[in-house]
């Protein structure tokens, strides 16, 4: 008897990701654990170097060479993506799973014409349909992204489109067969304010009428504020706290996240410089034995705890005044103990009402 799958739509479990090193294998992400539920956007946040890029490269078996996923499984409608064959592998990409990559220039072939390249797209998992419905197709998608004379254009070549609508173009190859994920890595790099607020709302209508989930990689908080449901921050190859949009922005459990938020809201008086968390996150190869985040962090100033233990991702309390609720999906328990959130959760042994009232008021 069949049953219907009733999970999280993407789940990502403790997913540990390595390079060779000089003196062995070095953990470039570790341990990043985190759920996309069907329908929402959840974002992926955090300084350069953090991860972000590399955990949805594995989602989408697309780690460069020498890069491999050491342990962890990534779980698509239950299905566990790192112990797919190639093959099977294929079949998904780009029609179950589909990414919007950072810089459309490159990810376009110069040398094709862009009607080309969509049409390539489009007969990969729909090689029944002959040219002129290929053509149809193509022209259709560009339409729905709001590419004018989508005829004209898609006999263009990638150089004589602005970055704009480069990133249309990127969208509607991700969007021609309707994926239940869709993966956008800094989809509105290099772009001004006005095009953003474009590719973002081409984006939303995409998803809508496709019902797709996103996660949605930027390191843009004012665009995570507007666009996401749920988020998870990153640094140094782990996730540190995990939260609805407006728990995150209202009362962040993390030092880090608190850093993040004043570093770009503007906390302070009038005339001061704004707000920078010192130092640099540690190179992969020299992460601490503790808390990553300890050097910068004046919470852990002086602290052996947070030198000494590496703090885990633990389920938090989400506050009764939050706006977000019960609407929050509840977190479960991993498969080999540790926090797998699906609400609120944070790694800082301070995380929890303790950490709110230490950052409140005080620098980062």
């Amino acid at each position: 008897m069949s049953t219907t799958y009733t999970g999280p739509l993407l789940s990502v479990q403790d997913l540990t990701i390595e390079v060779r090193g000089d003196d062995g294998p070095v953990r470039l992400v570790d341990g990043v654990t985190f759920d996309v539920h069907q329908d929402e956007v959840f974002a992926l946040v955090g300084e350069s170097g953090s991860g972000k890029s590399l955990t949805v490269l594995a989602i989408m078996d697309l780690l460069p060479p020498g890069v491999r996923i050491a342990s962890g499984r990534i779980l698509f409608r239950g299905r566990d993506l790192a112990q797919l064959p190639e093959a099977e592998m294929r079949r998904l990409r780009g029609k179950d799973l589909a990414m919007v990559f950072q810089d459309p220039m490159s990810a376009l072939n110069p040398l094709q014409r862009v009607g080309r390249q969509l049409a390539e797209a489009v007969k990969l998992h729909a090689s029944g349909l002959n040219r002129k419905q290929t053509a149809d197709k193509v022209h259709s998608l560009l339409a729905a992204v709001g590419v004018p004379d989508p005829q004209g254009r898609a006999a263009s070549y990638p150089h004589q489109w602005s970055g704009g609508m480069r990133q249309r173009a990127m969208i509607a190859m991700a969007m021609a067969h309707d994926p239940g994920l869709l993966i956008a890595d800094e989809p509105t790099t290099a772009l001004d304010v006005t095009v953003q607020a474009q590719v973002m709302d081409v984006l939303a209508e995409a998803r809508r009428r496709a019902g797709s989930a996103m996660i949605l990689i930027t390191h843009d908080l004012g665009l995570v504020a507007e666009a996401a449901d749920r988020v998870a921050v990153m640094y140094s190859g782990r996730v540190v706290e995990t939260a609805g949009v407006h728990q995150l922005f209202s009362s962040p459990a993390h030092p880090y996240t608190a850093g993040l938020l004043a570093s770009v809201l503007g906390e302070g008086t009038a005339g001061e410089r704004a707000f920078a968390i010192p130092g640099s996150p540690p190179a992969a190869a020299e992460r601490p034995a503790g808390c990553a985040f300890q050097p910068r962090c004046h919470l852990g100033s002086g602290r052996d705890k947070c030198t000494a233990a590496r703090p885990l991702l633990t389920l938090l309390p989400t506050p009764p005044s939050s706006a977000e609720g019960a609407a929050q999906p509840q977190g479960m328990a991993h498969p080999d103990g540790a926090a797998h959130p699906g609400g609120r959760a944070a790694a800082c042994h301070f995380a929890g009402e303790s950490t709110l009232q230490l950052l409140k008021g005080q620098p980062v």
